[in-house]
């Protein structure tokens, strides 16, 4: 007897361990990481609003009293440096920074969007781990501090945002942060009034691979056991093949 073609007996065992791999599911989850009071509540990291309004480092309070004009038709809820917006005591100019944090797991496949509805009053940016990746509505600008009239009324029609660049290139295993600065005019030419705040409806869906387990449970074994049978049975068919005489 014939020791068995070596060539062949290695394509075997490769198809039989690539049939295993190619039945490891992928499975799709979804972050959602709306404004108020969830379990990812945004934190004000930022006031830079004459008169100052929020606290650094405190969780930003929903507000209860909406300002003037404002939509509330999203699943997240309006955020603010202060829960009282009707009636706001000043035109404070300025920014509120809103921040939080996510983690994603270690094996992550390409794809992964961030899906974002967006109402501020006046306008907000974003970023993702400090790089910015939403810079406003056209024509407004954070160094311009007077009222963006190219989009006067970001606080009564939802903005779906566009992102121009790969979010591949941005979401990482691990923790992420996601920032949104919201800019108040002030003065008397805010449209908006002096109320101020947030309200984003944030959704992250990405997909993982599972990696094969050490000890194989049932349904495991028996896609190995099967792959390795159909493995086994191309082998036998490789001509020159020597079989016990």
């Amino acid at each position: 007897m014939k020791l068995p073609n070596l060539a062949a007996l290695k394509l075997a065992v490769s198809f039989s361990l690539l049939s295993v791999v190619s039945a490891i599911p992928a499975t799709a989850s979804t972050i959602n990481l709306n404004s108020g009071n969830g379990a990812d509540a945004y934190t004000i990291t930022a006031d830079t609003l004459i008169p100052a309004q929020g606290v650094i480092g405190s969780t930003a309070p929903v507000i209860t009293s909406l300002g003037y004009e404002w939509t509330n038709d999203l699943t997240s809820e309006w955020i603010g440096p202060t829960a009282a917006q009707l009636d706001s005591p000043a035109y404070a100019t300025g920014h509120v920074t809103y921040q939080t944090s996510f983690s994603l797991p270690t094996v992550l496949n390409p794809g992964s969007t961030i899906s974002i509805t967006l109402l501020a009053d006046d306008w907000a940016t974003a970023t993702l781990d400090g790089v910015t990746f939403y810079n406003g509505p056209a024509g407004c600008t954070p160094s311009d501090v007077t009222f963006c009239s190219a989009d006067p009324t970001s606080w009564a029609t939802d903005d779906v945002l566009t992102i121009p660049i790969s979010v591949d290139d941005l979401l990482t295993s691990g923790i992420n942060t996601l920032s949104f600065s919201v800019w108040n005019t002030g003065g008397g030419n805010d449209l908006g009034g002096s109320a101020t705040g947030l309200d984003a409806q944030v959704a992250v869906n990405y997909t993982t691979s599972s990696s094969p387990s050490p000890a194989p449970e049932p349904p495991t074994a028996l896609t190995l056991a099967s792959a390795l049978a159909v493995g086994l049975a191309f082998w036998r068919l490789q001509p020159g093949r020597q079989t016990a005489s």
